[in-house]
């Protein structure tokens, strides 16, 4: 049992290092481009959100 676990381990390490990390800049530039994209999702959504409120605010009053 103790080899089976120490073997597993072990694979675990070796797969690990052939794992590419990425770089800071790498992680920089893909954070900047979720945010990015979140700023304009939320943009189009508010002004999805005034057009509507302005045309209920027609019809009802």
């Amino acid at each position: 049992m103790i080899k089976r676990i120490k073997r597993y381990l072990q694979e675990v390490k070796s797969e690990w290092l052939k794992v590419s990390k990425p770089t800071y800049n790498e992680v920089w530039g893909s954070t900047s481009v979720v945010v990015v994209a979140t700023m304009l999702v939320v943009l189009y959504l508010w002004v999805i959100d005034l057009i509507l409120e302005q045309g209920r605010n027609l019809f009802l009053g």
